[in-house]
């Protein structure tokens, strides 16, 4: 044992009787490291005179089974009892103001935990891998809660918050599997990126209007959410927000938001009514993919920019009504949707992008606005039930294999503007086109020494290849 000036730097395994260690009276101050990986350490006796605990003294006493710390301590330093792993209870006194980083991280056996009213601030890490933490109750006086304070404490099934909580911090309680409802106190603003990512048993969340910001992946994989009731002061729902809520079967999402962003509700299986913001201007990339059981979506005109692949994989998807302010028709937007039979372009759109239909293998009937100037590569490629379409009379430029697969179709109506266009698109298939009133419409098959008089050949590459299968 090594003391200097009231400091106890330092301790020895051999100072240790019988699994106990005395720290005599008069110390007022534990270094930083003084226990360090003494796994014969398993009780220690602190004097009434100590005031501090360094940073680290106790960390990876991995048989420390025992400890009381006198209210004569105001201070317990980051990492303090760090890897206890048979550290079961321990009570904070009331001189102590703020749980430290990494306090009792990886204290696998610690089931109790009596903290004080004073305590301010729970920082991070300071309960990281308790995975035998249960119940939690965090004082009134807490106002954060630090990032991962208490990620991955697998066993906790219940926390109660603090009623003057005003943030809770990255990761703060992700990976607890076995947490099954959370209780948000009014006053509560921000809900930092990833606070509840992967909860897989919680069921519902009532969040009070107080919340101003939810961060990226805050509820994702939450498999079990059912129920969520979002604050009515929120202007974002970030990306991933709840991405995998596979339980989620209906979703509001309030008029105060402004932006969906990447991946926000994708993936979610079993939602079947998802209503939008009225004041919603930009839905980003894969937004609201793969929610397969999603039977119809409203749009309001209040969007303006629809990111590519929204609705991709969206199988159950019947019914959608599209914003009257968009542009664009971004590549994948629509890909997959295999249940969907018609749908309006409203005629603010210039430009479907590559893909953006295909394999939407129910859709029979889609109305082009008559503004569209490009319709790009594979647009809708696999839209095996499609069989007339009216191009648009702008449309100057069509990408290749446009209806690569479209086995059903019969007929395609274009407008004269296109056929100077064709050469652009290099060398194509050759096709019967027969003029009439509204354009050039694709004949049936014939061979060419059967045309009649009135029809004409044109190379056109955005047909598939295997347009004339027979299979």
């Amino acid at each position: 044992m090594k003391i200097e000036n009231g400091i106890l730097v330092s301790v020895s395994p051999e100072d240790i009787v019988n699994g106990t260690f005395t720290i005599p009276e008069g110390i007022i101050k534990i270094n930083d490291y003084a226990f360090r990986r003494l796994d014969n350490l398993e009780k220690v006796i602190f004097p009434s005179t100590l005031k501090s605990i360094g940073e680290n003294a106790f960390m990876n006493c991995t048989e420390l089974k025992e400890v009381n710390i006198p209210n004569s301590v105001n201070e317990i330093g980051k990492g303090a009892f760090c890897s206890c792993r048979r550290l079961t209870e321990i009570t904070i006194p009331d001189s102590v103001k703020i749980l430290n980083e990494s306090l009792f991280m990886n204290c696998i056996s610690l089931k109790s935990i009596n903290l004080p009213n004073g305590i301010t601030s729970i920082e991070s890490n300071t309960f990281y891998d308790c995975s035998s933490l249960e119940t939690f109750t965090i004082p009134n006086s807490v106002k954060i809660i630090g990032s991962n304070a208490f990620s991955s404490c697998r066993q906790l099934r219940s926390i109660t918050m603090p009623e003057n909580l005003i943030e809770i911090k990255n990761n703060a309680f992700s990976s607890c599997k076995n947490l099954e409802e959370i209780n948000l106190p009014n006053g509560l603003k921000y809900i930092d990126d990833s606070v509840f990512h992967g909860c897989n048993n919680l069921k519902t969340v009532n969040m009070p209007d107080s919340v101003e910001k939810i961060g990226q992946n805050c509820f994702h994989s939450c498999h079990k959410l059912d129920f969520i009731k979002l604050s009515n002061k929120l202007e974002i729902i970030p990306d991933g927000a709840f991405c995998e809520c596979r339980s989620l079967n209906t979703l509001v999402i309030p008029d105060s938001v402004k932006n969906l962003g990447k991946e926000s509700i994708g993936k979610c299986e079993k939602l079947t009514n998802l209503k939008l913001s009225k004041n919603l201007t930009t839905i980003e990339n894969d937004a609201i993919w793969a929610c397969t059981s999603l039977k119809s979506i409203e749009i309001p005109d209040t969007v303006t920019s629809l990111g590519e692949s929204v609705f991709n994989c969206c199988y159950a998807l019947e019914d959608v009504k599209l914003s009257n302010n968009i542009t664009k028709i971004r590549p994948i937007t629509f890909s997959n949707c295999k249940s969907l039979k018609s749908i309006t372009i409203p005629d603010s759109v210039t430009e479907i992008y590559g893909q953006a239909f295909s394999n939407c293998s129910a859709l029979e009937n889609i109305k082009l606005s008559d503004n569209i100037t490009a319709i790009n590569e594979q647009c809708f490629k696999g839209c095996e039930s499609l069989k007339n379409i009216v191009m648009p009379k702008a449309l100057s430029t069509l990408g290749s294999q446009v209806f690569d697969k479209c086995d059903s179709l019969k007929s395609i109506k274009f407008y004269d503007k296109l056929v100077g266009f064709f050469p652009k698109f290099g060398i194509g298939e050759l096709k019967f086109f027969r003029k009439d009133e509204d354009g050039f419409s694709m004949l049936e098959e014939r061979t060419s020494d059967s045309l009649p008089a009135d029809y004409i050949k044109i190379n056109i590459p955005f047909l598939s290849r295997n347009w004339d299968r027979k299979e």
